[in-house]
């Protein structure tokens, strides 16, 4: 055979020889491309981490693509940032220049901004290798970046360079994969959300059940400071404060203010020395029903140490550095104080912590109202009771008298046969001036039920004249006694002003009676009547001065209120404690006002300050 025909038989054979090597490769190819597949939908479907899954497929890319090094990113979308979730082939680690790569930087920030793939089989050449050199040494010739889109939305970009180009079908391969991976990253954050959904559901049914255990306990406790404390006690546990304190606002009889506070987790001497919290910057908005406060460190807040004395803590005081107060308010959106939370640690009190705070304030702002209605009540049922024992002391008290005189009548006339007419006289003049004083008393507690049912007193002004009024009234008074001596001194022959007449002689009579209950030993009783005139409005002076026991200095802010008497004579002269509260009612009623001076073991002035002129009435259009 001939050369020729030497090299037309090879050539004729060698034609075949190639097309099944280029099946063959292609197969090859189809079955590594399988196999990737096969191993990507593998590590997807694993039930492991996210992390894991991603790596578990950059592995596969590097080990079946031949690939020199395979990375996936998720997006964190609140950041606006890239995160590095797994890394295969010649680089492993997760962090460095591109664990955090933002949104439109580098080629994988592109890629994610314009949500476009980036292909290139000739790396050196491309504008957006940020380090051609590096390319040049390792030897890169390809890389393949995808974005992972659902439905448009970013969820992460996946990247792989090659030191040989990639051929068109591995390019739709990747594209394939990286639509498979997108929804795998979804389906996770997906799952995520509603582990965390479960996770808050049961979190907020469980803190319904710990207000609610807290709620059934506090509602049934009707004792004021009980409660508080074991509000206190109750949310410093579920906190985790180190220490608690409620400061809570009351108002006594007298309607002032004062603060209480209790304390959990710290004993009491540990405040002992502290003055109560005061409306500064951090502590203002809670005492003023703003809203809570909560600090992960009080001590870098810039409100923190402004106000002198202290300039932050007192010596002493327990360390604080995490800090939360919640304000506890009323159905009425009254403040009725604030819950206080401290611990030695920063960052200890969270969203949750603080939710549960709330829950439970307002369980107990419903329980503190519930229990001071309850105070209320009581109250009420001691002063009707007080009430009934002061009526029932006060008016057995002139009917024993109208009774001794008629006894003393009906003895004599059995005894000595018909009186002589001044002896009835004066026995029934006696007789007159006590039925009057128990008709004056009832009339008192008339008048002291419509203030308290909050209705004025309906007064009969009429022109009258107060020398003659106290005069009279004075007189009738001195009928009831012999120890004592009263004295009207005037400065005006008559002074004539718009008054209830009947009222007004109720009022003087209760400090003359009063003046004579009080000075046991006797002596002069003295009444002066003077004119003043201040800032060109004329006023009436009526002045009842006794030389009697007096009244002790802690008690004269009280005096004038129902059912309170001097600490001095309890228990040695009788009495009930509303001629002077009923006094003031009715001097206050006709514009005036009432003073006393005292001085302990020698006497007492009351002093009356009446308008000679009536005020005008109310405007009722």
């Amino acid at each position: 055979m001939t050369v020729e025909r030497q090299c037309k038989s090879v050539a004729a054979e060698s034609t075949p020889n190639s097309e099944q090597q280029r099946v063959e490769a292609e197969l090859r190819d189809r079955a590594r491309q399988a196999e990737l597949g096969a191993a990507i939908g593998r590590a997807l479907t694993t039930g492991e981490t996210l992390r894991t899954q991603l790596q578990r497929s950059a592995e596969a890319l590097v080990e079946h693509l031949d690939a020199a090094f395979a990375r996936f990113w998720t997006l964190n979308d609140a950041e606006g940032m890239l995160e590095l979730q797994a890394s295969a082939g010649l680089y492993t680690h997760l962090d460095g220049p591109h664990g955090r790569v933002p949104v439109g930087a580098f080629k994988i920030g592109l890629i994610a901004e314009e949500r476009t793939p980036h292909l290139s089989n000739d790396v050196l050449a491309d504008e957006r290798i940020s380090d051609p050199e590096w390319a040049r040494r390792e030897g890169m010739l390809a890389f393949a970046g995808y974005p992972l889109l659902i439905d448009e939305r970013l969820v992460g970009v996946m990247g792989l360079f090659a030191r040989q180009p990639l051929p068109e079908r591995t390019l739709n391969l990747l594209a394939s994969i990286a639509d498979i991976v997108a929804v795998a990253i979804d389906r996770d954050r997906v799952e995520t959300e509603r582990g965390q959904l479960l996770l808050q559901e049961r979190a907020a049914r469980d803190d319904l059940e710990t207000i609610y255990r807290v709620a059934q306990a506090v509602s049934a406790q009707l004792d004021r400071a009980a409660l508080v404390q074991m509000v206190t006690d109750a949310a410093t546990s579920l906190t985790g404060a180190q220490l608690g304190a409620f400061f809570y606002n009351l108002v006594d009889e007298r309607g002032e203010s004062y603060t209480l506070y209790a304390l959990s987790g710290v004993p009491p001497e540990a405040f002992a020395g502290f003055p109560m919290p005061r409306n500064t910057a951090i502590f203002g908005p809670v005492f003023r029903g703003e809203g809570v406060v909560r600090l992960d460190d009080v001590l870098a807040d810039p409100r923190y140490g402004n106000n002198p004395p202290f300039h932050g803590m007192p010596d002493g005081h327990p360390p604080v550095r995490s800090f939360m107060a919640v304000p506890v308010i009323s159905r009425d959106a009254e403040v009725l104080g604030g819950l206080f939370f401290g611990h030695a640690q920063p960052a200890i009190f969270t969203e949750r912590a603080e939710r549960l705070v709330r829950g439970i304030t307002s369980q107990a702002a419903i329980a503190l109202d519930n229990a001071r209605l309850y105070e209320q009540v009581q109250d009420a049922v001691r002063t009707r009771d007080e009430f009934l024992a002061a009526a029932a002391h006060d008016l057995k008290t002139p009917l024993t008298s109208v009774k001794g005189m008629t006894q003393l009548l009906l003895r004599s006339a059995r005894r000595d046969g018909p009186l002589r007419t001044e002896q009835i006289v004066s026995r029934l003049e006696r007789i007159d001036i006590t039925t009057s004083q128990m008709v004056q008393q009832i009339d008192e507690m008339v008048d002291l039920t419509q203030l308290r049912m909050g209705q004025p007193l309906h007064l009969n002004r009429l022109p009258t004249d107060l020398v003659a009024l106290v005069r009279r009234v004075t007189s009738q008074q001195q009928q009831t006694t012999d120890r004592h001596h009263l004295r009207v001194e005037a400065t005006t022959s008559t002074l004539t002003g718009q008054w209830d007449a009947t009222r007004l002689g109720r009022a003087i009579g209760n400090l003359l009676s009063n003046a004579i209950k009080y000075s046991p030993a006797g002596g002069e009783i003295t009444v002066t009547i003077a004119p003043q005139d201040r800032d060109g409005t004329p006023f009436a002076i009526v002045a009842v001065r006794d030389n009697g026991v007096g009244i002790p200095p802690a008690d004269l802010s009280r005096i004038f209120e129902r059912f309170q008497r001097a600490s001095n004579v309890i228990g040695q002269i009788d009495g009930a404690g509303i001629g002077l509260a009923s006094t003031r009612q009715i001097v206050e009623q006709h514009g005036g006002t009432i003073s006393v001076s005292t001085s302990e073991g020698t006497g007492s002035t009351f002093t009356l300050r009446l308008p000679l002129a009536a005020p005008p009435a109310p405007d009722i259009t």
